[in-house]
């Protein structure tokens, strides 16, 4: 999923070049024979994924404590 979102938000894919396509492509292909994947390993593998430059969160995320923030920010300047 972390490849996908790298690859199809906002057509991203047509950024990468023939190094990062070839360094995930290895990357699955050491993944692909396994029986079973443990979670550290899905998580190194979506680190190797970013260290090859591909943007695997490239979704804005807004945490609870700034929309807390934001709110305040909106009432005072309202006043």
């Amino acid at each position: 999923m972390a490849l996908h979102d790298a690859l199809t938000y906002q057509n991203l894919w047509i950024n990468y070049n023939k190094e990062q396509y070839q360094g995930a492509y290895d990357l699955i292909l050491s993944l692909v024979n396994r029986k079973t994947l443990r979670e550290i390993e899905v998580e190194d593998s979506i680190l190797e994924l970013e260290y090859l430059g591909f943007n695997i969160m490239p979704f804005g995320v807004q945490l609870e404590d700034n929309i807390q923030e934001d709110k305040k920010d909106i009432s005072t300047s309202a006043c």
